[in-house]
């Protein structure tokens, strides 16, 4: 978590007149897909953390934490695509609220502690 919150704990500052050209979501980069091979979720959270600073998501607001969220769907395939679906924005989700933070600690209890999956 302590590259979540280096990364987004605060907005970004950027300098006067600076020009933004990414966007948050994943593009062609590497989606993740659930494996529980940590070093894919550490290389993916970094590229994520560090792709929504870059695109002014960063912040405790909980309107920028909504969409950061929101964004993930964009970031995932696969098994851990069906997972965000099911706990997400299912009509039967148990959790309604969520942070990005609680999906990361959830996506890594899931995916790196077969004991905890939900």
């Amino acid at each position: 978590m302590g590259n979540v919150q280096e990364k987004l704990g605060q907005p970004y500052e950027f300098p006067e007149g600076f020009k933004q050209s990414i966007k948050p979501n994943s593009g062609s980069t590497r989606k993740y897909s659930g494996t529980p091979k940590f070093k894919d979720l550490e290389n993916w959270l970094v590229t994520v953390t560090n792709r929504f600073a870059l695109s002014r998501l960063g912040g405790p607001e909980t309107a920028v934490d909504k969409l950061r969220v929101d964004f993930l769907q964009s970031w995932l395939e696969s098994e851990a695509l069906e997972w965000y679906n099911r706990h997400m924005v299912s009509a039967t989700r148990a959790i309604t609220l969520w942070t990005f933070c609680d999906v990361i600690v959830h996506t890594t209890a899931s995916y790196m502690l077969p004991q905890y999956r939900m």
